[in-house]
C-alpha cells in the first residue's frame, strides 16, 4: 500500500470515529504523511463531501445547543479550537443561534445548577454560579442581570441577621 492509500484509509477511520474540520484532519494526517498526499486526501474527501467545515460547524453548534447548552461565544471558542475558520464559524452560528434567546438559555442553565447545588447561601456560592455561567460563554452584563437577585437576597438576609443581633 502506498502513502496516499494509507493516509486515505487513516482519514476514513478518523472520520468514522467522529466528524473533523478540514484543518483538524489535515493536522492529524500530516503526522504520518507528506504534505502532498495530505492535500490529495483532503481534496478527495471534499469532492465526495466527507469533510465540509460549514456542515461540521453547524452540526457541532447544534449538538452543543441541544445536549450541553452553551452561549454563542463559547460555541465559537470551541469551534476555533477545532481549527474552523472564523467566517465559517460566524455563518454556522448565525444559522444555529438565529432563534436562540441567550437570556432564556442562561435561565435554563441556572435552573440546572440550582437543581444540582441548591440555592446559593453565601457570596462564594453565587460566585461559583457566576463562574459556571462565564465558562459557558455568557456575557458579563447578562450575568449581572441574572445574578443580581441572588446578591440582593444575600445582602438583605445579612442585614436582617445584623438587625436581630
Amino acid at each position: 500500500m502506498n502513502s496516499y492509500q494509507e493516509l486515505y484509509t487513516k482519514g476514513l477511520k478518523l472520520l468514522a470515529l467522529r466528524a473533523h474540520s478540514e484543518e483538524e484532519l489535515a493536522e492529524k494526517l500530516a503526522r504520518t504523511g507528506s504534505a502532498e498526499d495530505v492535500a490529495r486526501v483532503l481534496a478527495d474527501f471534499k469532492a465526495i463531501n466527507l469533510i465540509n467545515d460549514l456542515d461540521f460547524a453547524r452540526a457541532y453548534a447544534l449538538y452543543k445547543l441541544q445536549n450541553r447548552p452553551v452561549a454563542r461565544a463559547r460555541a465559537a471558542l470551541d469551534l476555533r479550537k477545532k481549527k474552523v475558520r472564523k467566517p465559517v464559524i460566524e455563518r454556522a452560528l448565525d444559522e444555529v443561534y438565529a432563534n436562540v434567546d441567550e437570556a432564556a438559555l442562561a435561565d435554563q442553565l441556572i435552573a440546572r445548577w440550582l437543581a444540582r447545588w441548591g440555592k446559593p447561601e453565601d457570596v462564594k456560592a453565587v460566585k461559583r454560579l457566576a463562574g459556571f455561567l462565564q465558562r459557558q460563554g455568557f456575557p458579563s452584563d447578562l450575568l449581572y442581570d441574572k445574578l443580581s437577585p441572588y446578591f440582593s437576597a444575600l445582602e438583605s438576609s445579612s442585614r436582617r441577621a445584623k438587625d436581630t443581633e
